[in-house]
C-alpha cells in the first residue's frame, strides 16, 4: 500500500555494519503516521521493547498506518555477518 504523502516526508537508509541492533532515527520524538520499510540484500529482524522480534525478508516491503514512534523500533541482521540494508520513507505526524 503506498503512503499518503500529504505532509513532510522522512526518509533514511541504514546498512548494518555489525550484528548489533540499530535504529532508523536518532530523534526520540519522531512519530510517523504512515511509512514503508524496505529491506535489501539480506533478511533483517526487527522489534521493540514490547514485541518479540520478527523477520523481514530481503527485498520485502512492510508498511503501517497510524502514529508510530520510530525510536521504539530496532533492526539487526537476521544472520550473523550478513549485513542487511533497511530503508524507511514515511510522513511525519502533524505535518499535514
Amino acid at each position: 500500500m503506498p503512503i499518503d504523502a500529504k505532509g513532510t516526508i522522512y526518509a533514511r537508509t541504514v546498512t548494518a555494519t555489525a550484528d548489533t541492533p540499530f535504529q532508523l532515527t536518532d530523534n526520540p520524538d519522531l512519530f510517523l503516521i504512515s511509512a514503508n520499510i524496505h529491506v535489501y540484500n539480506n533478511d533483517a529482524v526487527y522489534g521493540n521493547a514490547a514485541v518479540r522480534p520478527g523477520t523481514i525478508r530481503a527485498n520485502a516491503v512492510v508498511w503501517f498506518d497510524g502514529p508510530q514512534r520510530v525510536a521504539d523500533w530496532w533492526f539487526a541482521n537476521a544472520t550473523a555477518g550478513s549485513n542487511c540494508t533497511v530503508a524507511i520513507i514515511g510522513v511525519i505526524a502533524g505535518s499535514q
